[in-house]
C-alpha cells in the first residue's frame, strides 16, 4: 500500500508500516519513500502507524524499532508534515525537526487513570489542515454531540 500522488505541487506519500499491530518498516517502505523524496517536491506523509512517542509506553512500545532509519531518511527533505493515527489519541510532535500530527479515534480513546491503562469515550474531532508555499498549519476542532 506504499503509494504516492500529486495534488496542485505537493506531494502525498501514504507510507504502510504493516498490518500487525506494531510497525514494521520493509524494504519496500524504504525504497517508496526514499524514491518519493528523491523529487525534492514539498511532500506530506501520511499513515496509520505513529512514528513520534506521546507518552504511554503501551502506545509508545508500537512505534517500530527502526525508526531511528527511518528519521535519517526523512532528515532535510522538503517535508511539510507528517499525519498519523493508530494511537486513538489527539497528539503533535516531532520527528527530525519535521511536525507529526496525531488525532484521535471516532469509537474510543486511550488514557492513564494512575498507572492502569484505561479507554474512554470522547467527542469525536477532525483536524483542519491549510497547505501553502509556507507550510502546513493544523488546527483540532471538537465536534460537539
Amino acid at each position: 500500500m506504499n503509494t504516492v500522488f500529486v495534488h496542485k505541487g505537493v506531494q502525498f506519500v501514504c507510507l504502510d508500516w504493516g498490518a500487525e499491530n506494531k510497525a514494521v518498516a520493509t524494504p519496500a517502505m524504504f525504497a517508496c519513500l526514499t524514491d518519493c523524496l528523491a523529487t525534492g517536491l514539498p511532500s506530506i506523509l501520511l499513515m496509520h502507524h505513529a512514528v513520534v512517542p506521546m507518552g504511554i509506553p503501551r502506545i509508545d512500545a508500537l512505534i517500530a524499532d527502526d525508526i531511528g532509519q527511518f528519521a535519517d531518511v526523512v532528515r532535510d527533505c522538503n517535508i511539510l508534515g507528517m499525519f498519523c493515527g493508530h494511537t486513538h489519541a489527539t497528539f503533535d510532535g516531532r520527528i527530525a525537526d519535521i511536525p507529526v500530527h496525531g488525532l484521535r479515534s471516532t469509537s474510543y480513546t486511550f488514557a492513564m487513570a494512575g498507572t492502569e491503562f484505561v479507554r474512554v469515550l470522547r467527542n469525536p474531532q477532525y483536524r483542519v489542515v491549510t497547505v501553502s508555499e509556507r507550510g502546513i498549519t493544523t488546527e483540532v476542532v471538537d465536534v460537539e454531540i
